[in-house]
């Protein structure tokens, strides 16, 4: 995923962080230089690339026309730039992008107390509405949009289809966060190849369900929702589960799987159109069959939780596939119907904690929805989780086996050989039969010319043609069957023939038994003995790694069985006798945990606790089994996480471990907010780093318990992990108790992950809890003399305008001398050395350490270091290599394994310039420079789509009578620079200056401008407070109105007004002439506290139907209970015009009263001063013809439908069950492009209505100020 940022010095700066975690500390040493054999006698003659530093795509296209120029875009740009994490395009063919607005989602909202201790859920429904509404009618406005979903509840935005070359306008509107990719989805199976027996529904009593249900629990009243391909709800064994869901790829209440085309061939992956997967996932999670009696009515496949109620949200289509809006979509409708526990067994390849899919997940988790997401199938090397899995509030599932009988093929000098038989293949009948193996090659009709395979085996090596052919090839020359072994390092993960005729059996395994089976074959050692081999919980080599990115989290979060799972499928024939199949996949590890949460949950509620989200999540992980491999090694914790699940443990236990974490910033704005995971993620970490976690024990049994604590390596030897206790107890009556654990990794600690399990063991009945951690510290790296050779920049400018680079090395021995020769690449890769750097200051650097070298981008030419240094000429591509001399050698050695490449720009941009300095004529005290970027070697190296910023600098220096003040200047994707320079009274002396990252430029101005400036009057609106009255008594309320006046006209206003927080806002009140001009519903308002400053703000915002210049726009009415003189002041304003262009404000006055002695609301009971209270209260546009109802001058959120929590947070349907085109349509006249914004929260009466009791008016404003539409 591209970021805003440069990538280039990210890249070294996070090297040279992790090397400095990894160097090894040893007492700084010197050794003469003229102890060292001659650097210089190197042989320089080796040097050769194998790969291009070429990264760049710089294409020069000019915006479509109609595309808004530099200045009118620069107008709109937000102080907080939004981010886009979308590839640039210059086609105006239409994309689907997510955009996230700034506001948190409501669900999250809602889940944060110090949140809904500043305002009221309506008031905050309100504020996400004014959002949406200003962004939505400025993208009408301003692009190409067409709205799709609009989101709010555990992800606020919006999916949006325009011309990807419009993408980037979409970052210059109201209140847009960032952007995002709208990424494929795709459901995650893979046709199982395992042999299994008869038994294949072990996989359920296996992690414990059986005992469950003879406890008397099979998750009834839990529900669970499957978010996936849809569902037959016919199959017998769903029909009694279903309830009801949603389909997001037809928008209709009908989830059903796609239904078969025989028109629609396979896909490139070999999927069919119609899908399966919902309905296979549904039955593991809630199938209500049973397999002893299949024939019964119910059908065969039981699920974890048959008594749970299941809901399915079809969000992937046609061949299991889908995008990002839809799963967002699902996940926003599950959490508004109310599911316990969600299941989503999809994923895509990104890689990422923070996508906006796997933010909503972690949302709904906010919300208090448990939610559980297969982690992938692209095992079984490092860092292959997928997003959503990546989200940390969730439940992230890797797959391992249930019981199987797994084939093997036994050697009298090997031993035992796993194997794999290929998804449709015919298998092997005799177990125990004699095989002689024929080596054939890659399997190809040619490699058989030669041998003799009838009646034999083959025996040959993936690649080339498909599994189906070297079947057939095997099968047409007599084999009786084919071992195909991998080309690559494991095994093969879901090998398929693809149900092709003509096949013999076809067996896979992996790179390192075939490779010794292929050696025992040249010996003449090739007979081998077929059988099968009782297993069960190992992990299966497609599960996906951890850890997830960027934080280096644990994942997956647990284990369950995913190989060989057998449960329902459609038939759309309407005939089930046969509708189920085995599968295998991480897509069928995830229903298994979800059905365990089910059952969980209704266990735990019958006993009278409420478990959130995390609470389950630990209960599960905290208790299941850890799993070893073949060789008896236990599974690494990104590998199982916490191990398999196992419910057994999980009823069992009479505590939870959680560990406490501070919530994403990408998920909440408040930083404070705490969150729980079960297992201590201590992410990348340096030598020498201590870091401590908080872990709280939860006593959910309400007993005495004690724990002893142990700490368990599973790959240790470096760090220290300290519990700051040996043991923790707890008593009846004590709901939790805190510990802490202190990880330390000493100096000189060797890169590499550490981690293990801290292990809970309870005194009395030896019942256990874990929670895995892992900590990474550095990266393992190729320990040569002299590694890890860096350039940051990688790029310089070897001339005298050239800032020059920093070379970083890592020394991994101890040297006697070393230096670092420069070779210059033609085209072709062939290196010619050029000269060599060398410093006195290396003979400090000879211990194994990190070092760094500030270089020049000069040379050495000559045998002497420093006689002869020059620039580096001509451009183009070099490459640095380190010369070393270890201590005993009398040679140097050339390292020609750490050749770092570099590119050499010594040229300015080409670029075009303006021959003058135009004024903006919005603002005529600013002059313009604008001109395009043609060209510069860094862009056809390093432009990535978003960084042309980071590689291109503009900027102008105008200096007025001796005094100078710099400007710098902006660019759009295509290159459209503008430069805007404040004027200054009298001559403006201005240098543009158009310079690259590498120097070239800086020094001499591109262009020189002098321009005589006289100012002019500016415009502006003055906005000030005013009131009637200076001085009043406490108790009495009084107004403070906002007033303005300017000769701009102001469509749209917003102020904000702080005050003194002992002062009581009792109402905000549009004034009665704004009140006929406002659009209806926009008018909103909203009071809260400034921390630590003892004040409070009032914010009051409108649009009107018509420009003004001038008026009242509200009246706030407050209160004061202490004497004393208050100040109010205009903290902020935001105008704009009819054309939402800003309006600029002039002077912002505020006001004073003064407060005398009197009595304090409610200690007077006279009829006078009730009245008084209510004729301060009241003025003509607040009478409403009905006063029978007693809700004060503003309306409660808890008497407005539209309020409610379980309400949509728009006036509209719910939002993510229809896209929003349909719900309001994109047309000219969409009442969105007319400029109106229907608030969420609209009172469900024309007119807030007045109350009849003056005081407890009052109480109520105060109370519910934020919602009134002061009408």
């Amino acid at each position: 995923m591209k970021k805003g940022s440069s990538t280039i010095r990210t890249y070294s700066t996070l090297l040279l962080s992790a090397l400095l975690a990894i160097g090894v500390a040893y007492p700084n040493s010197s050794v003469s230089a003229a102890a060292a054999p001659d650097l210089r006698s190197a042989d320089h003659s080796a040097i050769h690339l194998d790969s291009s530093l070429r990264q760049g795509d710089w294409k020069l296209n000019p915006p479509a026309q109609g595309a808004s120029s530099p200045v009118q875009s620069l107008a709109a740009a937000a102080p907080d730039e939004p981010q886009n994490f979308v590839d640039p395009s210059d086609s105006s063919e239409p994309v689907t992008v997510i955009v996230q607005l700034k506001n948190d989602p409501l669900k999250v909202f809602e889940a944060n107390p110090a949140a809904k201790a500043r305002s009221s859920l309506g008031s905050y429904s309100s504020i996400l509405n004014q959002e949406h509404s200003a962004f939505k009618s400025a993208a009408l406005s301003k692009t190409g949009a067409k709205f799709k979903r609009e989101f709010s509840k555990v992800f606020n935005g919006y999916s949006v289809t325009l011309p990807a070359n419009e993408v980037d306008k979409l970052l210059t509107l109201p209140n847009v966060k960032a952007v995002f990719p709208n990424e494929e989805m795709h459901a995650l199976p893979v046709a199982d190849g395992h042999e299994v027996t008869p038994n294949m529904d072990e996989s359920a009593p296996l992690i414990g369900a059986e005992d469950m249900w003879d406890s008397g629990y099979d998750g009834e009243g839990v529900k669970v929702g499957v978010i996936d391909t849809g569902i037959d709800y016919n199959h017998p064994s769903l029909k009694d589960a279903y309830k009801g869901g949603y389909d997001f790829v037809d928008n209709d209440a009908d989830p059903m799987e796609t239904l078969p085309d025989p028109s629609k061939p396979l896909d490139s992956n070999g999927n069919t159109y119609d899908t399966y997967h919902g309905t296979h996932v549904s039955g593991t999670v809630a199938g209500r069959g049973n397999p002893e009696h299949p024939d019964a009515g119910t059908g065969w496949v039981r699920g974890v939780a048959p008594g749970s109620d299941l809901y399915v949200y079809r969000v992937l289509g046609p061949y299991g596939s889908g995008s990002t809006e839809n799963v967002i979509a699902g996940i926003e409708k599950a959490v508004s119907d109310g599911m316990d526990v969600i299941n989503l067994s999809l994923g895509s390849n990104m890689n990422n904690s923070y996508t906006p899919d796997a933010i909503a997940a972690d949302n709904a988790a906010l919300a208090g929805v448990t939610v559980v997401i297969s982690n992938g199938n692209e095992g079984p090397d490092a860092e292959t989780v997928g997003s959503p899995a990546a989200a940390q509030l969730v439940i992230s599932v890797g797959a391992s086996t249930p019981p199987l009988q797994t084939p093997i093929f036994t050697s009298d000098t090997i031993g035992i050989t796993y194997a794999q038989l290929a998804a449709t293949s015919p298998k092997l009948e005799t177990e125990g039969a004699d095989l002689e193996l024929v080596d054939a090659g890659l399997g190809r009709t040619d490699d058989y010319a030669n041998i003799d395979v009838k009646g034999k085996t083959a025996f040959v090596q993936r690649g080339e043609i498909s599994f189906a052919e070297k079947a057939q090839n095997a099968a047409a020359n007599g084999a009786v069957a084919v071992i195909i072994y991998n080309n690559v390092p494991g095994e093969i993960g879901g090998a398929t023939l693809n149900g092709a005729e003509d096949v013999v059996p076809a067996y896979t395994i992996s790179l390192d038994s075939g490779q010794k089976l292929k050696n025992e074959i040249a010996k003449g050692n090739n007979h081998v003995t077929f059988g099968y081999k009782a297993e069960v919980d190992l992990l299966a080599d497609l599960s996906s790694r951890g850890p997830a990115l960027p934080n280096y989290t644990i994942k997956p979060d647990i284990t369950a069985p995913g190989v060989g799972i057998k449960s329902s499928i459609p038939a759309f024939g309407g005939d089930y006798t046969n509708a189920y199949e085995e599968l295998q996949g991480t897509s069928m590890a995830a229903p298994h945990v979800a059905g365990s949460a089910a059952l969980m949950l209704e266990k735990t509620r019958e006993e009278g606790l409420q478990l959130k989200p995390d609470d389950v999540k630990a209960l599960l992980t905290n208790n299941a089994v850890l799993i070893k491999d073949r060789d008896n090694r236990e599974y690494g914790t990104n590998e199982q996480g916490a191990g398999r699940v196992d419910l057994k443990n999980s009823s069992e236990a009479d505590a939870i471990v959680k560990v406490e974490e501070t919530l994403p910033a990408q998920l909440q704005d408040d930083t404070h907010q705490i969150s729980y995971s079960g297992s201590i993620s201590f992410g990348l970490q340096g030598a020498g780093a201590d870091v401590t976690r908080k872990l709280t024990v939860e006593n959910i049994e309400n007993t005495d318990q004690s724990y002893s604590i142990e700490v368990a390596w599973n790959h240790g030897g470096g760090p220290v992990l300290t519990p700051e206790a040996n043991s923790v107890s707890l008593s009846a009556g004590q709901s939790t108790a805190d510990l802490n654990v202190s990880l330390n990794i000493p100096e000189g600690t060797a890169d590499g992950l550490y981690d293990g399990q801290l292990i809970f063991t309870q005194a009395g009945n030896g019942h256990v809890l874990h929670v895995p951690f892992s900590v990474y510290v550095g990266e393992t790296y190729n320990l040569a003399d002299i590694s890890n050779v860096e350039l940051d920049p990688i790029y310089l400018s070897s001339t005298k305008e050239g800032k020059g680079s920093t070379l970083y090395y890592a020394l991994n021995k101890k040297l006697v001398d070393y230096e670092f020769d420069v070779y210059r690449f033609d085209d072709e890769g062939n290196g010619e050395y050029v000269g060599y750097i060398y410093d006195g200051d290396f003979q400090n650097k000879l211990d194994p350490f990190y070092y760094s070298y500030e270089w020049d981008g000069k040379v050495d030419i000559s045998t002497t270091p420093g006689k002869k240094r020059v620039y580096l000429d001509p451009e183009g591509v070099y490459g640095i290599v380190p010369v070393t001399v270890e201590e005993g050698d009398n040679t140097a050695e050339v390292v020609t394994d750490s050749l770092s490449q570099f590119l050499v720009d010594n040229t300015a941009p080409d670029a075009s310039v303006p021959d003058e300095l135009v004024v903006n004529p919005d603002k005529p005290n600013v002059g313009v420079l604008q001109g395009t970027i043609n060209g510069d070697l860094l862009l056809d190296y390093f432009y990535d789509g978003t960084n042309l910023q980071d590689l291109i600098h503009v900027k102008a220096v105008n200096s007025v009578k001796g005094k100078g003040s710099e400007y710098q200047g902006t660019m759009d994707e295509y290159g459209n620079y503008t430069v805007e320079v404040p004027l200054e009274n009298g001559t403006n002396n201005i240098d543009l200056y158009i310079s690259d990252d590498a120097g070239n430029g800086t020094t001499q101005p591109t262009k020189s401008y002098n321009y005589k400036y006289k100012p002019e009057e500016t415009p502006s609106t003055d906005v000030e407070l005013s009131a009637k009255q200076s001085k009043i008594k406490t108790g009495k309320p009084f107004n403070v109105s906002v007033e303005f006046k300017g000769k701009q006209a102001v469509q749209f206003m917003t102020v904000e007004v702080t005050y003194d927080a002992k002062l009581k806002l009792n109402k905000i009140t549009p004034s009665s002439k704004q009140v006929k001009i406002q659009n209806d519903g926009t008018a909103t308002d909203a009071e809260s506290s400034l921390a630590k400053s003892g004040k409070k703000r009032a914010v009051f915002g409108i649009e009107f139907n018509k420009p003004i210049k001038s008026g009242t726009l509200v009246d706030f009415s407050f209160t004061a209970s202490d004497a004393g003189t208050y100040d109010f002041e205009i903290s902020s304003v935001t105008m704009l015009d009819s054309d939402q262009q800003p309006v600029l404000s002039g002077k912002l006055n505020g006001t004073s009263i003064e407060i005398t002695g009197g009595k304090k609301p409610g200690n007077g009971s006279s009829s006078d001063e009730a009245q008084n209270l209510e004729d301060s209260l009241t003025t003509d546009e607040d009478q409403s013809p009905d006063s029978s109802q007693s809700t004060g001058g503003t309306q409660s959120p808890d008497q407005n439908p539209a309020t409610d929590e379980n309400q949509p947070a728009s006036p509209e349907s719910d939002p993510s069950q229809q896209p929003d085109n349909s719900q309001q349509p994109v047309q000219p006249d969409d009442e969105a492009q007319q400029g109106s914004s229907p608030a969420v929260d609209e009172p469900s009466t024309g007119e807030a209505s007045q109350t009849q009791d003056a005081s407890s008016n009052a109480a109520a404003s105060a109370d519910t100020n934020t919602d009134a539409q002061g009408k």
